[in-house]
């Protein structure tokens, strides 16, 4: 077993990775596993806590991961509703689809540098046949009490473990691409961050951004296209009032238009234009709720 040599930092310096290459105990690991001394965990992943091996977790730190671990495989159901493309890769990380190598988690004493945690990130193919480190600042972690927070790493960890590398500049510190708000999103239920922003970044397509709120743009055009009916009585429509459905970030979703008849030929009453009155907004009305949970 070897170790890639690219790793993707939740946060941190650069040198940080080469001192984890060369503390990772790759002959310990792979001797551990063959003799069984290392479990293969439900979720498809190792987690060295054997006392006194180089680079192994606490209990404690290593019992909450697993509770993590099952949270962050549970919220693959958010995930496949705003990003079909990640749930897909990460169950096949959790699953071992196809040959995919399982992650081995091991754990340092602030070697990472402020990061919570760092997981190399095997993009491609390549991601089947070798084995993922996925390394844990004890000093972070080990003192975290909030299960939402501990979800939300091994969200944004299991993500990179499936082949996920973020946005560029994703080490920068920002903590908005793609990776960081698809896991604060789905494991923090609302309570952090912009939920829309994490939301719409998130999502795979601007049809899934309905999933986090829509918008309609009010739109009058002069228009014989179109028929107004009122009681039974027809009439080609003078002026057509269109709702253009947008999602929150402007994006056009023309199969969602509606419109009504604002104003018919001959003098005879349109559809009442009123009865949009709720959807007859320039802003966005967020989503909510959906994946969110309400403080208690």
């Amino acid at each position: 077993m070897t170790l890639a040599l690219l790793f993707s930092l939740a946060a941190g310096a650069a040198n940080c990775v080469d001192i984890a290459k060369d503390h990772y105990p790759a002959a310990e690991i792979a001797n551990y596993i063959a003799t069984k001394q290392l479990i293969l965990e439900t979720e498809g992943y190792y987690i060295n806590d054997i006392p006194g091996a180089p680079m192994a977790c606490r209990r404690d730190l290593a019992d909450k991961w697993r509770r993590a671990m099952r949270c962050a495989y549970d919220k693959m159901q958010c995930l496949k509703v705003l990003s079909p493309s990640k749930a897909k890769a990460l169950d096949e990380a959790f699953s071992g689809w196809l040959f995919r190598q399982p992650a081995v988690v091991v754990c340092f004493d602030d070697i990472l540098c402020g990061a919570e945690a760092a997981t190399q990130g095997v993009p491609g193919i390549w991601r089947r046949f070798q084995e993922t480190g996925m390394m844990l600042n004890q000093g972070q972690l080990g003192v975290a009490s909030d299960d939402d927070y501990l979800c939300e790493v091994a969200l944004h960890e299991s993500l990179h473990w499936a082949g996920e590398r973020g946005a560029p500049g994703h080490n920068s510190g920002n903590r908005d691409d793609d990776i960081y708000s698809c896991a604060r999103f789905c494991a923090m239920k609302c309570q952090e961050g912009n939920p829309l922003n994490d939301c719409m970044t998130c999502a795979d397509s601007d049809l899934v951004k309905l999933n986090c709120g829509i918008g309609h743009k009010v739109v009058d055009k002069p228009s014989s296209d179109y028929v107004c009916d009122n009681k039974g009585l027809t009439a080609p429509c003078k002026t057509a009032r269109w709702f253009e459905a947008e999602t929150c970030d402007g994006a056009r979703v023309p199969p969602l238009d509606l419109w009504c008849c604002a104003e018919c030929q001959a003098g005879r009453p349109g559809l009442r234009c009123e009865d949009y009155a709720l959807i007859a907004k320039d802003d966005c009305t967020p989503t909510s709720p959906w994946w969110c949970k309400a403080p208690e």
